[in-house]
Formats: C-alpha cells, sequence, structure tokens
C-alpha cells in the first residue's frame, strides 16, 4: 500500500491486487480521511508507468476533479515522487 498527499484534505491509497488472470491496482480517494471515490485498472502484464499507480492516479483524479485542478494534482503527484 502506498499513500499520496494532494493537499491538506485529500489523500489517495494505492494497492495492488492479485487476480485470476494478471493484477490489478486500486486506488481510492480520501477527503479528510473519508473515502470519497473508488477506481482500478486491471493488468495481464506489466506496463511501463513513470512509478507503480501511475495510471490508476490519474484515472481517478480525472474522474473527480475538473480538469484544471486534476492538472494541478497530477503535477503536485510527480513532483512529490521527484520528477
Amino acid at each position: 500500500m502506498e499513500k499520496f498527499k494532494l493537499n491538506n484534505e485529500y489523500q489517495i491509497i494505492c494497492e495492488s491486487q492479485r487476480t485470476r488472470y494478471g493484477f490489478r491496482h486500486v486506488a481510492i480517494l480520501l477527503k479528510n480521511g473519508y473515502e470519497v471515490d473508488k477506481t482500478k485498472i486491471c493488468y495481464y502484464n506489466r506496463t511501463w508507468k513513470s512509478f507503480e499507480y501511475e495510471c490508476v492516479i490519474r484515472k481517478l483524479i480525472n474522474k473527480y476533479f475538473n480538469e484544471m485542478t486534476a492538472k494541478k494534482y497530477m503535477k503536485t503527484i510527480y513532483k512529490n515522487r521527484g520528477r
């Protein structure tokens, strides 16, 4: 499990789970500690990403926030990951 802080209000918790045919990444968006949204991406084999959970985080942020806010939060995530 890995946590990604967006700001003092929002945080994303990610985890990897095994499936019958591969694995999936699950991302849960928390607002003040309470779950407000959740999404997953299933994989059958490894894909290239800048960092683990990148795709599922992007999917969750784009689903929940407007475009401008989503871009801001993705920049925050990349900045905190040393990119």
